[in-house]
């Protein structure tokens, strides 16, 4: 419906080509609040946050060409209701599966620190219902 669309677009992660903007310079001097991911990569292989990359690294990356720009969003914490919680200092995002213009299916991904776990307690993958 217009009103899921509206909802989804709200929360969406702006994502950008270079070609978005007008010249790698102007990407290094935003970098900071970016986040460069490669077109044909998976499980946050050659990803980057712009604040910690290198000149070098950056460098690769542009001449590569291959990349998708990202705005920098931080992961929203689990909510708990008790501070003791397990979950206390956890983060998520979620994730749309889309195919044809249509959700599939929609999964959360639950983790501490930089990258999903699987081999915690708790981290992972789980699914979401609206």
């Amino acid at each position: 419906t217009d009103a899921d669309k509206a909802a989804i677009q709200k929360v969406l992660i702006p994502t950008f080509d270079k070609s978005k903007f007008a010249s790698t310079d102007e990407i290094w001097e935003k970098r900071k609040s970016l986040f460069f991911k490669p077109k044909r990569s998976h499980g946050g292989k050659s990803v980057y946050r712009g604040e910690s990359v290198s000149r070098k690294v950056f460098e690769r990356l542009m001449m590569d060409g291959d990349v998708l720009i990202q705005n920098f969003q931080a992961a929203q914490r689990v909510p708990v209701d008790d501070p003791r919680s397990v979950l206390n200092n956890w983060k998520f995002d979620l994730r749309f599966f889309v195919y044809e213009d249509q959700i599939q299916m929609t999964a959360a991904r639950i983790y501490q620190g930089q990258v999903t776990n699987f081999a915690s307690p708790y981290g992972g993958f789980t699914l979401v219902q609206f």
